[in-house]
C-alpha cells in the first residue's frame, strides 16, 4: 500500500486535504527550483492521494489544482522578497524563472501526457 502524506494531525481525509498535501510536497520541489514535470507531479500525486491516476485515486485536474495551490504557496512565502524588488529588470528575471519550471504544461494535450524522456 503507498504511503501518504500527512496534512496534519487529525486532518480529515478527502481531496481537498490531498492536494493540498501534493500542493505543500511540489512546494518543497519549487523551493529547489526543480522543473515540475510530468513524472514528478504523478508521483507526488499517487502518494498523496494513496493511489495512481490509473486507479482512479485522482485526475489530472487534481494536480493542476496542486500544482496551482503550490505556486501560490510558492509566491505568498516569497512575498517580503518580491514586495523589496524594484520594478524593473531584476523583478523579471526573478520572476521569469517560474514559467520555466512549468514549461511542460504549455505542450499540446498528448504531449504533455507523453512518457518522459530519459
Amino acid at each position: 500500500m503507498p504511503a501518504t502524506l500527512p496534512l496534519f494531525a487529525g486532518a480529515t481525509s478527502g481531496k481537498p486535504a490531498n492536494i493540498l498535501a501534493a500542493a505543500r510536497a511540489l512546494g518543497a520541489h519549487l523551493n529547489r527550483s526543480r522543473q515540475l514535470d510530468r513524472r514528478l507531479v504523478s508521483g507526488v500525486m499517487t502518494t498523496s492521494f494513496g493511489g495512481s491516476d490509473a486507479e482512479g485515486a485522482w485526475t489530472w485536474r487534481d494536480a493542476y489544482d496542486a500544482i496551482e495551490a503550490a505556486i501560490v504557496l510558492q509566491l505568498r512565502s516569497l512575498a517580503p522578497q518580491i514586495s523589496r524588488l524594484e520594478v524593473g529588470d531584476v523583478g523579471v528575471q526573478c520572476l521569469g524563472r517560474a514559467p520555466q519550471r512549468l514549461s511542460w504544461l504549455k505542450r499540446p494535450w498528448n504531449m504533455a501526457f507523453a512518457p518522459a524522456q530519459s
